[in-house]
């Protein structure tokens, strides 16, 4: 039998349907959203506890969470914001093993997704790992899914969804990422945080994988990598009308 890793997963749920979705949807939760009739929550908790490699799943979200989770997933209450709600879920898992950070906006997951991005992790040691996804592989599956995308010079890449750390950095993380949270509408106050020629060389594209992997490594204090997957499901989050249009029809497949 092949050698599957173990990790422990902390899903955020904690956004209220306040924002895009609130005149298409009743749900009191953006995660409870109807997707192909299940919450569009149950999608990824199906593909984390069909992960070989999770082996426990936490949930920090809002009371109205706790009725749709499964039997063996904890709901923890949410905090104030996205940072604390993951510092709680990294907290109540095991700190010896690592953890993925997962939103609960992105339905298109499968269990064979996580597996393979867990592996794809370890095959470098490190504390925290980011995705990476070629906008090519995006744009190719799903033509008309609208991305965020940084040139670099290796090629053009979009974030994903779901993150893996070591707990034990979490503290060291969380007070780094809430300087970043607090300047990201100032162009003054990000220059100064990422250094003014780091952050020309990003605008031009002239940055590689290798120089960002040193700069995030250095601000917070711990070993990261960029993990660039071509598991587009990795990358596609619900957070437009469009984009619920999308994995509806998806999913309705």
């Amino acid at each position: 039998m092949a050698y599957e890793p173990a990790v422990s997963a902390v899903v955020l749920a904690g956004r209220a349907n306040e924002g895009v979705f609130r005149e298409l949807s009743d749900a009191p939760n953006e995660a409870l959203i109807d997707i192909a009739g299940r919450p569009m929550l149950a999608y990824v908790l199906d593909a984390l506890t069909g992960s070989k490699s999770v082996r426990k799943v936490v949930v920090v979200g809002t009371p109205d969470v706790d009725a749709h989770l499964p039997d063996g997933i904890d709901l923890l209450r949410a905090g104030d914001d996205v940072i604390a709600n993951a510092s709680l879920g990294l907290a109540a898992v095991d700190q010896h093993q690592p953890a993925l950070i997962v939103t609960s906006d992105i339905p298109l997951i499968t269990p064979e997704v996580i597996d393979g991005f867990v592996r794809q992790c370890l095959t470098r040691p490190a504390e925290l790992y980011y995705p990476a996804i070629p906008r090519g592989d995006a744009e190719g599956r799903f033509p008309n899914v609208k991305r965020t995308y940084a040139k670099l010079r290796e090629g053009t890449y979009t974030g994903g969804n779901v993150f893996m750390i070591d707990p034990r950095v979490a503290s060291k993380l969380a007070s780094r990422a809430r300087e970043f949270v607090a300047a990201r509408k100032s162009p003054a106050k990000m220059a100064g945080l990422l250094g003014p020629m780091f952050l020309a060389k990003l605008l031009l594209g002239a940055l590689s994988v290798r120089e960002l992997e040193v700069k995030v490594s250095r601000m917070f204090g711990v070993k990261g990598v960029v993990v660039i997957t071509h598991s587009v499901e990795i990358g596609v989050d619900v957070d437009k009308v469009s984009d619920l249009e999308l994995v509806r029809q998806a999913l309705a497949r």
